[in-house]
């Protein structure tokens, strides 16, 4: 019973390290076709290649709003905009994260 355990282990450890191998080899494979990116933007609005902002830049330049953005009032929706008592978390109305009071 315990050649089968250590037989079914090793089998299971083989393919993975065959699948970290292929992996490796892939993304070896695709590092020249970098060059020629086409300028399309990934998918949090940036050119892929270009420079990534971190951390507070990321963030304020992906969840601020435009310069005249006022955040609702304490117990209002920002997606609804519906009324809530000011000390719920989440809108009564569309379930969407309500501002802290």
């Amino acid at each position: 019973m315990d050649t089968i355990i250590i037989a079914v282990a090793a089998l299971l450890l083989g393919a993975w390290w065959a699948m970290l191998l292929f992996r490796q080899h892939d993304t070896e494979s695709d590092d020249g076709d970098r060059d020629a990116d086409d300028g399309s933007e990934s998918l949090d609005g940036f050119t892929a290649g270009a420079y990534h902002p971190t951390g507070a830049e990321y963030w304020s330049r992906t969840h601020d709003g435009p310069p005249d953005y006022e955040p609702p009032a304490p117990g209002v929706c920002p997606t609804c905009e519906t009324e809530n008592d000011p000390f719920y978390t989440y809108c009564r109305n569309c379930t969407g994260r309500l501002t802290p009071a």
